[in-house]
């Protein structure tokens, strides 16, 4: 047998199955397709956007309780047909080695393989078989185009050695023009369809036929026009994929002085493996803001680079002076209030330039002046930067300015925020400072 033959085995075993979930549906009285609401926008800007409902026939597989009917029937009837064993008697066991948790499941009627190998090719090939039916408009029509499509992905889970943990997450606040791509980290434009998603209630299909899902939330003003994906390569036979290369890409971009901002809450996925089906909190951001940055490739190129450097135990329970000192400028980066973010700012400067010594406003402003200041013109520039900085947070902290004085809190934000970013900007590309370190700075 030759790949060709794999590959049109596999596409008419796919059209077969449509076929026999016709007569499924004949049988038991269920439809070939179904209507569905779905939200489109148009006339989209930064602030606002016109959205009408469209509907479109699908097939279905696309609403989760009629598919769960089909299951449901197809296991309560005589065993349905096996896949067809194509794939493990080409490949072998070495290629069909992939991570497939709900393979070893053990359903009624479904028989024992002679490996977990075995299995997991039934798996995949089932998995397809899903997709396909899903992404037809209807039962009553094939797409042999569609189903080819599906099988050239297929083969290439199988012959290849990578499976790919997605990451989607929606952004604001940031100008684009065109889309952007630098080592696997992808971020465009929403298209209508998906940003009329973000509106709608998140039932089916709501993200574009044949589309995987972005977010949904409860008819609340959104205000991401652009979609970060990010997309991290394991080993096909490595356990649970994960990643946090979303939230460090979303960390450097705002250490580098842009201010996306949104819900946070996207999908992740193992693709081809699993489905994007749970809306998760993917990165911290915070919810309102009236800026927007241009963003170009070179700056994706630099908040991929510096995401790189920074430490997964940020979102993982940090413990050294670094990912404190990260973390809590992650935190206050995600603040809708001023006052919650110049007192984090400024702990994460401490963390880098303080012990427990006395004069500690002192001590920053001269530590932090030399450690970014190139000449003396500079440093003294610095010098009362950092001492604003510090006096700003000790006020908030010991009460004698209150959370609400916007007047003098939002201008102070901006200079924290520049200050704390640049310093772990150097920090991450450097090394965190000892005492000794910043001392020596100053004797220069």
């Amino acid at each position: 047998m030759t790949r060709d033959e794999v590959h049109a085995t596999v596409v008419a075993w796919l059209e077969s199955e449509r076929v026999r979930q016709v007569g499924i549906a004949n049988a038991h009285g269920l439809p070939l397709s179904v209507s569905a609401s779905i939200t489109v926008a148009s006339d989209v800007t930064e602030t606002g956007a016109s959205y009408a409902d469209e509907q479109i026939e699908v097939s279905p597989f696309y609403s989760s309780d009629l598919a769960t009917r089909f299951m449901r029937i197809a296991l309560s009837e005589p065993p349905e047909p096996e896949p067809p064993s194509v794939l493990y008697d080409f490949y072998g066991a070495d290629k069909c080695r992939i991570w497939c948790p709900f393979a070893k499941i053990k359903l009624p009627n479904r028989p024992e393989y002679p490996s977990a190998e075995a299995a997991n090719a039934a798996f995949v090939l089932r998995m397809t078989r899903s997709d396909y039916l899903r992404g037809l408009r209807s039962l009553d029509h094939g797409d042999e185009a569609y189903a080819r499509v599906l099988t050239d992905k297929l083969l290439s889970l199988i012959e290849g050695a990578h499976v790919h943990f997605v990451e989607r997450v929606p952004l604001g606040g940031l100008r684009v023009t065109g889309a952007l791509e630098y080592d696997g980290v992808t971020l465009r434009s929403l298209s209508g369809e998906e940003l009329g998603s973000l509106e709608s209630d998140f039932s089916f299909p709501k993200a574009g036929f044949r589309e995987r899902p972005i977010t949904g939330s409860a008819f609340t003003f959104r205000s991401e026009r652009h979609l970060l994906e990010v997309n991290t390569a394991f080993d096909k036979a490595a356990a649970n994929p994960s990643s946090f290369r979303a939230q460090q890409v979303v960390l450097a971009m705002q250490l580098l002085g842009f201010e996306p901002r949104g819900e946070g809450r996207g999908v992740n996925y193992v693709d081809p493996l699993t489905s994007p089906s749970f809306l998760t909190p993917l990165v911290s951001l915070p919810t309102n803001g009236t800026t927007f940055h241009d963003f170009g490739p070179d700056d994706l190129k630099a908040a991929v680079e510096l995401a790189d450097k920074i430490p997964a135990e940020v979102f993982d329970g940090p413990k050294t002076r670094k990912g404190i000192a990260l973390h809590r400028f992650r935190s206050a980066a995600a603040a809708d209030g001023a006052a919650d973010a110049i007192i984090d700012y400024v702990t994460a400067l401490e963390v880098v330039f303080l012990s427990n010594d006395a004069e500690l406003a002192f001590r920053l402003a001269v530590f932090g002046a030399h450690y970014l200041g190139a000449n003396g013109t500079e440093r003294a520039s610095l010098f009362e930067d950092f001492k604003v900085a510090y006096k700003l947070r000790s006020r908030l902290v010991h009460g004698s300015l209150s959370p609400d004085s916007t007047a003098e809190l939002l201008p102070g934000r901006g200079t924290v925020r520049r200050l704390t970013g640049r310093v772990l900007i150097n920090v991450l590309l450097h090394g965190m400072p000892t005492q000794e370190d910043l001392i020596a700075l100053c004797l220069v």
